[in-house]
């Protein structure tokens, strides 16, 4: 699933995009509406946020500012800049982002599609490059059972109630971190026998 936010300080327009995204994207998506800075950053406190469309000109706090804040909780997020206005130190600013592009509210839904479509393709690269593990060792229910859990397929608590003994190596310590949404908080440790 991937989780989009908007934030605009027009009513209508954040309206507009969340309908349109629910309505028309291809994907399994959640999308959170914010209609300020403030407002949004309530949000990226609780939840995790893969793309943000986000005005660049809204009062108290603007785009940039904005995703700076929100690029501090999740620095893989991708933002789309939106604004009214044709101005170049705007789509200059906007380019100096890695993760970012910048839209005129104009160009309409069409150009916003294709956007998603190749920051989609983005998120889905840099997912599979991430999640690679080196497994040749692995024994093949313990592949399945973290397979399945990166999947969707499995419960965080199906997960913890697997047997992960047989790729602990005695090693002073092992720590494995993963970064999961609504689910509760496991571990596994071994320490050296001494």
């Amino acid at each position: 699933m991937y989780r989009f936010m908007v934030v605009d300080d027009e009513v209508y327009i954040a309206d507009g995009l969340c309908d349109y995204l629910q309505k028309n994207m291809p994907y399994n998506i959640d999308v959170i509406k914010a209609y300020s800075g403030i407002e949004a950053l309530e949000h990226i406190s609780k939840t995790r946020i893969d793309i943000v469309i986000i005005d660049i000109n809204m009062p108290g706090m603007d785009g940039f500012s904005l995703s700076n804040n929100i690029a501090l909780h999740w620095p893989a997020c991708k933002f789309i800049f939106l604004t009214g206005y044709e101005k170049f130190d705007y789509a200059y600013r906007a380019m100096k982002y890695k993760h970012a592009y910048f839209l005129l509210k104009s160009e309409g839904y069409g150009a916003l599609q294709k956007v998603i479509d190749t920051i989609i393709q983005e998120i889905d690269r840099e997912n599979n490059e991430t999640i690679h593990i080196p497994n040749d060792n692995l024994p093949e229910d313990t592949k399945e059972a973290i397979t399945s859990f990166l999947d969707g397929q499995e419960s965080d608590s199906d997960l913890s109630n697997h047997s992960f003994s047989n790729i602990i190596k005695p090693t002073p310590y092992l720590c494995v971190v993963a970064m999961l949404d609504n689910c509760e908080l496991f571990t596994f440790s071994q320490k050296k026998k001494t």
